[in-house]
């Protein structure tokens, strides 16, 4: 278990990751960092292309997000905790034409219109057989570059797929003159300048224990979990980590006993993310320099992830004050 004072002098959060569709273990992701006291994984991913499958905003900006409304839970401008959900709102615009783009950074070919920057990195962008890829470089529209499509250098790519949106970006010729336009939207009251997708909401009351929850698991109804808590009215967030250490008797829980083990910590809400062989804790332990790993793996190794939340710690620097003498 974590429990971090946010807005403590000296605490940041800040995301671990090298590309949005490019997984890599969480102990890489953490090695080398000045002042991280602490690492885990974050929410699901798809194993096709690595990528993350809930909206992920970084300084402000999003990496990852769709038009779907998605719950995340994260920080605003002053570094106060917050839980809302955020959606993309956002055109091409293409001449005197505009067409709705419906995700960001997206690892499923989805139908609609999407865009794809440099921050998804060098994987190849997902696409179904009909799709139309088109790169737009210096805001000029490019050719369709077929299925095995790539973020170009110096600019984003489109990816249309569904009779509409494909007849639409075919429709525009090459060299005309393209933009995309819009925005996060977000039911908090401030906008979020880092935030992580969560799953289902384990505790929705402090204290209260749900008993409705049900696990699709394929492997286990107790696998490995991971859950982020906020407990003090969003002053504290509470990281709730369970092992699964296959043929021993280490196990982890089902969904309602997660509820349980969350509500026992004294949260006001918690959500589960990520977890069996994502679920991991690394933590510098008093005494100690370095990063450790806290949890058993249950893959018997890491396994790679996209995203991870490294928690920072910096010692407040002490202003001495000296008395004058005459």
């Amino acid at each position: 278990v974590l429990r971090i004072v946010v807005g403590q002098a000296g605490v940041s959060f800040r995301p671990l990751m090298h590309a949005v569709a490019q997984r890599t273990p969480l102990s890489k992701l953490a090695a080398g960092r000045a002042n991280i006291v602490a690492a885990v994984n974050t929410g699901y991913f798809d194993f096709a292309t690595g990528a993350p499958t809930q909206p992920l905003i970084v300084n402000g900006n999003p990496l990852a997000i769709s038009s779907r409304h998605q719950r995340v839970l994260g920080f605003d401008s002053t570094g106060a905790l917050q839980i809302g959900r955020v959606h993309l709102a956002a055109a091409l615009f293409a001449g005197k034409q505009s067409h709705t783009v419906t995700g960001l950074n997206q690892p499923f070919g989805n139908s609609g219109l999407q865009a794809y920057t440099p921050a998804w990195g060098g994987r190849t962008i997902p696409a179904g057989w009909q799709a139309v890829a088109r790169p737009v470089v210096a805001n000029k529209l490019g050719s369709d570059v077929g299925r095995n499509a790539h973020v170009p250098q110096g600019g984003y790519a489109l990816m249309a797929q569904g009779s509409s949106a494909t007849q639409w970006l075919s429709s525009l010729n090459s060299g005309s003159k393209a933009g995309i336009a819009g925005k996060v939207k977000s039911t908090t009251k401030r906008p979020f300048t880092q935030a992580y997708g969560v799953g289902v909401e384990v505790v929705k009351h402090h204290g209260q224990t749900r008993n409705d929850l049900s696990c699709d698991s394929a492997n286990t109804r107790t696998p490995a979990r991971t859950a982020f808590g906020v407990a003090d009215n969003g002053k504290v967030l509470v990281i709730g980590e369970v092992e699964d250490h296959p043929g021993t008797n280490v196990h982890g829980l089902d969904a309602n006993q997660m509820s349980g083990f969350m509500a026992q910590l004294g949260v006001d809400r918690a959500f589960d993310v990520d977890g069996s062989g994502s679920t991991e804790l690394l933590a510098q332990l008093p005494g100690t320099s370095t990063l450790s790993l806290r949890t058993y793996p249950a893959d018997g190794e890491e396994r790679a992830m996209p995203v991870g939340l490294g928690i920072f710690f910096k010692a407040p620097k002490v202003t001495k004050h000296h008395k004058k003498t005459h």
